[in-house]
């Protein structure tokens, strides 16, 4: 039997969504994909529908949403292919690193972490007070702040390579916008947001002492 040209249009999506009920699948579910294969068909257009416009859609995904709201959006296409026959067009889902849970001595708590960015701004040292926030809220360790450039400010996500691996780190909208009246004010375009006065990569060491000392400052 030959099989059928891949294709996404309103027909095949309410017959996609008619087998979900038919499997009884809760009603939110049935709603959210529906809404986000509509979502896939208006980014599709008149494009050739390949693999090449999923991945285009995923890319897309990365660049507005978090990865856990991206693997959803996927889950209803993958599912739509599959329904289809057409599961050669998959895509696979982001990788999502779970946080190790530290003991509870050597957690930063909320309080400590208020505690230091205002003891940066205190010392009117806003570099320092955008560092605490960005490690804080991205994960990422003092030796990749290089990494936080103007362009991953553009696309909301770093590229984060380290001992031959590349992983993508995603930044929260509230960072980005204050990393960017950062770099506007540095009159910068691209590159690495933070580096030293004279627009050099910031040196780990000095990074890690602006650290220590916004420790001490808060005992």
């Amino acid at each position: 039997m030959k099989k059928s040209k891949p294709i996404v249009n309103i027909q095949k999506i309410n017959a996609y969504l008619t087998s979900l009920r038919e499997q009884e699948r809760s009603a939110a579910t049935i709603q959210k994909y529906g809404h986000d294969l509509r979502t896939f068909l208006d980014f599709a257009g008149k494009m050739p529908f390949s693999k090449i416009t999923v991945i285009a859609w995923k890319e897309q995904l990365m660049a507005s949403y978090a990865p856990a709201t991206v693997n959803s959006m996927l889950a209803a296409i993958n599912g739509y292919l599959r329904f289809f026959g057409w599961g050669e067009l998959q895509v696979k889902p982001l990788k999502i690193q779970q946080a190790l849970f530290l003991e509870e001595r050597r957690e930063l708590t909320k309080k400590e972490y208020a505690r230091l960015v205002a003891a940066a701004q205190k010392k009117e040292n806003e570099r320092l007070a955008l560092v605490i926030q960005t490690i804080c809220a991205t994960g990422i360790r003092v030796s990749e702040l290089k990494y936080i450039t103007v362009e991953s400010l553009q696309t909301g996500r770093a590229e984060i390579r380290n001992k031959g691996k590349l992983r993508l780190v995603f930044l929260p909208g509230k960072l980005r916008r204050v990393l960017k009246q950062c770099a506007q004010k540095q009159k910068k375009t691209a590159g690495a947001v933070f580096t030293t006065r004279t627009g050099k990569e910031l040196d780990i060491c000095e990074a890690a002492l602006w650290l220590l000392f916004a420790a001490e400052w808060c005992v």
